[in-house]
């Protein structure tokens, strides 16, 4: 279940006293799936990273993929939200709106994950991603 992109920044949901920073890798042998290459994904992320402050909105960690080559953003965002235990959740941020990777989770988690855009651009793009449900 996924809400639709706001027209502009959603107010923060909690405040946190660090920024929330966290450092994630994607799986090594490279089979985390994602089939972003460059140009040809149409997600937008060919634009380069984005110098623009991502303020903190949640809690919850951050997967900051705006200095992350583009072509390793599928694989570390599915790979990340594979890894996600019931109730807990991850901020994407983003240079672009990451529509083709979300479409991604969707298509491989479905109602597993729930998505709430947090911030819509112009600089930064904010997804929270929560899993609602173990795999079937």
């Amino acid at each position: 279940m996924s809400q639709p992109e706001p027209d502009r920044l959603a107010p923060p949901v909690a405040t946190a006293t660090a920024d929330g920073a966290a450092t994630h890798s994607a799986a090594e042998d490279g089979t985390a799936g994602g089939r972003c290459g460059g140009d040809s994904c149409g997600c937008g992320g060919e634009r380069g990273p984005s110098s623009a402050t991502a303020a903190v909105l949640t809690v919850d960690t951050r997967l900051d993929v705006r200095e992350v080559p583009h072509s390793q953003r599928h694989a570390l965002v599915l790979s990340t939200v594979a890894a996600l235990p019931v109730g807990e959740a991850v901020v994407l941020v983003a240079s672009h709106a990451p529509r083709p990777v979300l479409a991604e989770v969707d298509g491989r988690f479905g109602a597993q994950i729930q998505t709430q855009w947090l911030q819509s651009g112009p600089e930064v793009w904010q997804v929270r991603l929560e899993r609602l449900a173990a795999s079937v």
